[in-house]
């Protein structure tokens, strides 16, 4: 079965390499030909060596969709019929448009969008394995997440809450003492999970309990403690 696959595929490069080759009749014409031996983003084809099949569909996107994170083990071909569909990964995007053709990424974690104003329609072939899902799913990456957030309005992430806020209007105030002694500044904003076993300076840095009404990141370089008049910043 492998080696039918790679036949066939070496086959399809050849043919739209050059349309000498196609025995069609006069007036039959071959447009809208990509060549490539790389997905979109560099890699190599891995072809399937097990019991393969081949699946051929239309995907849809409403106009804002997404299909959520995936990857795929599989080999994915696409075309853009209409629309403008955004495939972003975890190092940027890139935007395809109607009549490009696409040479999926493989075992790569990526996300399409529809950016443009109208429905997107793609025609795509699956190549792969039997009983292996096309397009498996995985949860969206922080760095996303991060990104999403208007930085300009003052919104920044926030891993407890698990969505964008402004740290003024959501957390706690924590003020951090001067040198003086007596004078605190109002620095940073924390909240809690719900059940207090961890804390997080909101955008800053997360953190655990290590004593009553003490709180610290990972490697101790910062701490936070309750007073009666709020929080701290503690030594």
């Amino acid at each position: 079965m492998l080696k039918s696959i790679k036949n066939l595929l070496l086959t399809a490069t050849v043919c739209v390499a050059t349309t000498t080759v196609f025995a069609y009749n006069n007036g039959v014409s071959v447009s809208g030909v990509s060549v490539s031996d790389t997905t979109s983003v560099g890699q190599k084809f891995i072809l399937p060596d097990c019991d393969s099949q081949v699946t051929m569909c239309t995907v849809t996107f409403p106009k804002g969709a997404s299909t959520g994170w995936h990857y795929h083990k599989n080999l994915v071909f696409a075309f853009v019929e209409k629309g403008t569909l955004r495939v972003e990964t975890e190092d940027g995007y890139t935007d395809f448009s109607a009549g490009d053709n696409v040479f999926e990424m493989q075992n790569k974690i990526h996300n399409g969008r529809n950016v443009g104003k109208g429905k997107v329609i793609l025609k795509v072939v699956y190549v792969g394995c039997k009983g292996v899902e096309n397009s498996i799913m995985v949860d969206e990456p922080q760095k996303q997440k991060t990104h999403r957030c208007i930085g300009s309005a003052g919104y920044v992430w926030s891993e407890i809450l698990q969505e964008c806020v402004r740290p003024w209007e959501t957390g706690a105030e924590v003020f951090v003492p001067q040198k003086d002694g007596d004078t605190y500044t109002k620095a940073y904003h924390i909240v809690f999970s719900d059940d207090k076993k961890e804390a997080e300076l909101i955008g800053i840095t997360m953190l655990k309990p290590i004593g009553d009404g003490l709180w610290s990141n990972e490697d101790g370089s910062i701490k936070v403690k309750k007073t009666t008049d709020g929080y701290t910043i503690s030594e």
